[in-house]
């Protein structure tokens, strides 16, 4: 936690406004090499570190499969999507039903499934199949379902988020980086236990026996290790989603830890002669990213002064204490960090009465002269009103302090 250098305390009627902290141009830009949109946001607090060409509508490929999934845990939560609970394949996601070259989970004939493990075929093995047997389960149609989607992000604020598909392979498929690393918060703000039980998984494998009836395995287990080569290779990563088709270029949505902070990447449009040199080149950008934005940028957590208690005119009370919310954790580039600053906008008394959740007042962050953050000032207690001859005893003490200019 980093004490903020406290100002005296200055008189309550000066506005405070606050200004939009700009990091972005703050810091030298990461050195990556390839990804020609990129973008790097704190999973906390939301704010950009870096972005480039964050709001360029691109191709998501797979990276689709996370809006997938997404509508998949939504519908999950209303009861219409069973997470648990085996079920027999639609024969419209067979594999044998999708188009060649596509990536599968390998969903086949008399086969029984819950949600849960056709979330990971999503997750790990990137299957197309999962996402025609997902949508099917949920909306009994894609085109149904891609509308559900649509409306998904729609209703989360994302305009520039459109689907044709639940697998990422049409070409008419759009987002932005800005959106999608969005998107992502939301996705692990909602669902944090799928970076664990999804996302992160190394490797997914399927089917197995359990997936048949009598727990006969029907020909042999197929192991599929998760594309996004960050988690075995980077410390704390542990998700997301990769994606490719040549529409899109090589595409990623990374997330790491590192000191108790994530960070959010997404990198879109990588071109490469081939599958090896693409996830090489996606993986180096993406760490090169993750370094520079832990190594540059430090997560403040302002604290909150002693607060001297409010004189009180007019109430039951002669004085009362005053509480601050705890402030929101601010990122600023280490080499400002030293510059935070706070002042205390709180009157030294006031007239009842004041209810608890009635602000008297408040505490600025200043960074320089932009106003990062303003807390409310409370009451500890309710403040009632006193007996009427207390009002007018205490309107006599008020009228005569001004009178004769006392303090």
């Amino acid at each position: 936690m980093t004490v903020p250098v406290w100002a005296e305390t200055v008189t309550a009627d000066r506005d405070g406004e606050l200004c939009r902290l700009d990091l972005v141009n703050r810091v030298d830009p990461p050195g990556i090499e390839y990804a020609p949109v990129a973008f790097v946001m704190d999973y906390e607090t939301g704010t950009v570190l870096h972005e480039h060409n964050a709001d360029v509508a691109r191709v998501p490929a797979s990276l689709t499969k996370l809006v997938t999934i997404y509508t998949a845990l939504e519908a999950s939560r209303g009861g219409e999507f069973s997470l648990d609970e085996p079920l027999p394949v639609d024969p419209r996601a067979y594999a044998s039903e999708i188009a060649p070259g596509s990536s599968l989970m390998f969903l086949g004939p008399e086969q029984f499934v819950s949600g849960r493990d056709l979330l990971r075929g999503l997750a790990v093995s990137s299957g197309n199949d999962a996402a025609v047997e997902v949508a099917l389960r949920v909306s009994r149609s894609v085109s149904s379902f891609v509308a559900r989607m649509n409306g998904v992000v729609r209703a989360l604020g994302f305009s520039s988020m459109y689907f044709e598909d639940t697998a990422g392979l049409s070409p008419g498929n759009r987002i932005t980086a800005r959106e999608m690393a969005e998107f992502t918060r939301i996705l692990i703000e909602q669902w944090p236990e799928t970076l664990d039980s999804l996302f992160a998984l190394p490797h997914f494998a399927y089917p197995q026996s359990h997936h048949y009836v009598g727990e006969v395995l029907q020909g042999g287990t197929i192991l599929q290790y998760n594309r996004n080569t960050l988690i075995e290779t980077y410390p704390g990563a542990d998700g997301l989603k990769t994606g490719y088709t040549s529409a899109a270029g090589y595409n990623l949505v990374a997330t790491a830890t590192r000191d108790d902070r994530r960070l959010i990447v997404v990198i879109l449009g990588i071109d490469a002669p081939n599958h090896t040199v693409g996830s090489e080149r996606r993986s180096q950008d993406a760490e090169q990213l993750l370094d520079w934005g832990f190594e540059n940028f430090r997560t403040i957590r302002p604290s909150v002064p002693d607060l001297e208690d409010a004189v009180v005119w007019g109430g039951q009370v002669r004085t009362v204490a005053l509480r601050a919310d705890n402030p929101l954790p601010i990122v600023l580039p280490e080499e400002l960090v030293g510059g935070l600053r706070g002042e205390i906008h709180v009157p030294s008394e006031f007239w009842a009465p004041r209810e608890v959740h009635e602000a008297t007042g408040s505490l600025r962050y200043y960074l320089g002269d932009c106003l990062v953050q303003e807390v409310p000032v409370w009451p500890a207690d309710t403040v009632e009103e006193g007996t009427l001859f207390r009002r007018l005893w205490d309107r006599l003490r008020w009228w005569l302090r001004d009178f004769f200019g006392q303090g």
